[in-house]
């Protein structure tokens, strides 16, 4: 396998470990502060639901971008969307 492969297997694995402990961490603050199951619930269900719609309509997205720019806007536009969630 190429060098490219594995500088995105390393990028991949390490920004959905972090988005999952972010995820997690998000969980565990709202339930502390609040106590609701619901409202943590809600972050996880959200999470997942977003990731289910974006994985249907990637492929059809993919198609029509280069590659390489998709992957670096999902990225930035990830990374935007958390450290938003972090000024919360």
């Amino acid at each position: 396998m190429t060098r490219s492969f594995y500088a995105l297997l390393v990028s991949q694995t390490s920004t959905n470990l972090g988005f999952a402990l972010y995820t997690m961490a998000v969980v565990m603050h709202l339930y502390n502060e609040t106590g609701s199951t619901t409202l943590s619930a809600t972050v996880t269900l959200i999470s997942v639901i977003s990731r289910m719609i974006s994985g249907v309509l990637l492929p059809a997205i993919s198609d029509r971008f280069k590659l390489s720019n998709l992957l670096i806007f999902s990225q930035l536009t990830q990374l935007v969307l958390l450290l938003g969630l972090l000024l919360l």
